[in-house]
């Protein structure tokens, strides 16, 4: 029995010793890989962040910072100088300036293009969009763009005054969108614009024909050039 024991005794030292010899070599091994492991992070790291995807600024950030240090000098509007960069980044990325509602830049655009019926851009502003492809409004858009009720007070307030039958010149300065609404109404016609519209017109007297004569000098010339004609051929005998 001692020496069953004994034996017993020796066997489980040396499995002991194996366990404490392997755990020896698994730490020895593991201390060793430990500088190779960080090593390679420490290579691998710039890669990884090199070509990780990275997260794109949104439009309207973009748009925000894009091209500010180039803003015209001939710039004066407000909203021409904060929506400026949004038109150049438009036309580079569509070829054109006209940035649609629902976009960064579209209420924006919409706001331009009343402000240059209105005569609030400088001519200099003016000349600078027409430069980069920017869309004014026609006469025509005039009426779908604005408050029919708000020009049509303002008609009937002209009208008051002038008592022209609402002969209100294209270029009034007084109110230069009353005159282009006006000139668009006239373009369109009452079967093209909304019935209760052209009824109300209608209950006033709205002429939808202009009695004016055009007053560019193109058309100055002309009627200097067909009125004389027309006396020279008259003398001539000529009918």
């Amino acid at each position: 029995m001692v020496q069953r024991d004994i034996f017993v005794g020796q066997v489980a030292n040396q499995q002991s010793g194996r366990r404490l010899t392997n755990r020896s070599a698994s730490a020895q091994i593991i201390a060793m890989r430990i500088p190779v492991v960080a090593s390679l992070f420490v290579l691998l790291l710039p890669l990884s962040v090199a070509f990780a995807p990275q997260k794109q600024p949104s439009f309207a950030k973009r748009l925000s910072y894009s091209n500010n240090d180039h803003i015209p000098s001939s710039i004066t509007s407000k909203v021409l100088e904060e929506v400026y960069p949004s038109l150049v980044d438009w036309k580079v990325r569509y070829g054109h300036p006209n940035v649609p509602l629902g976009n960064p830049g579209g209420r924006q655009c919409q706001t331009l293009r009343r402000m240059h019926i209105q005569g609030r851009l400088t001519d200099e502003e003016v000349d600078l969009l027409q430069d980069l492809g920017f869309r004014f409004h026609s006469l025509e858009d005039v009426y779908r763009e604005v408050n029919f009720d708000d020009l049509f007070q303002r008609l009937l307030a002209y009208e008051e005054e002038a008592k022209t039958q609402y002969q209100v010149p294209k270029k009034y300065a007084p109110d230069p969108e009353l005159g282009a609404w006006v000139t668009g109404l006239r373009r369109l016609g009452p079967n093209a614009v909304e019935e209760e519209h052209a009824e109300r017109l209608n209950a006033v007297g709205f002429s939808w024909k202009s009695n004016r004569q055009c007053g560019s000098k193109f058309m100055k010339q002309f009627r200097e050039y067909r009125d004389r004609a027309a006396q020279e051929g008259g003398d001539d005998g000529v009918a």
